[in-house]
């Protein structure tokens, strides 16, 4: 597992692994962050979705879910994917809890995906990556991201 420590030292951003204590920290950032931010059964992922997420390797592309820890309580979550075939990352949730919203947390986990899928494409394609893209305007347009 690794870790960025950010300028506050109890902020730390983790990636979720398939192990236990990473199966009970997506639980925990699922049921306390994701399903209040989308509570509509269309626009999220099942909690199961999200365990075979972390838990298949995928040939064509590599899946993350990274999430922002204050001591040891999860506060956001991003989760992306690398397409090797197009070179391309694509981010598909970024969720903050709303007790911490607007104090630039979204913008760190952003920041550390973009490092995380820009290694990916250097490690895969040896080259690096030319597009990342989305579905949510606003941070797609403080990025200079592609949007959908």
């Amino acid at each position: 597992m690794f870790f960025v420590i950010i300028n506050d030292s109890t902020l730390k951003i983790v990636e979720i692994k398939n192990d236990e204590a990473g199966i009970k920290d997506l639980k925990y950032m699922y049921n306390e962050i994701f399903f209040t931010a989308f509570p509509n059964n269309d626009e999220r992922e099942s909690i199961e979705n999200l365990i075979q997420y972390i838990q298949e390797d995928c040939y064509e592309e590599n899946r993350h879910i990274i999430c922002l820890k204050s001591n040891s309580s999860i506060i956001g979550s991003l989760i992306f994917n690398y397409f090797q075939e197009a070179n391309a990352g694509y981010i598909a949730y970024i969720v903050i809890d709303g007790n911490h919203r607007r104090k630039g947390y979204a913008t760190m986990l952003i920041k550390e995906g973009m490092k995380i899928l820009g290694q990916d494409a250097i490690k895969t394609n040896n080259s690096s990556i030319k597009c990342i893209f989305g579905e949510i305007t606003k941070i797609y347009k403080k990025f200079q991201l592609l949007h959908l």
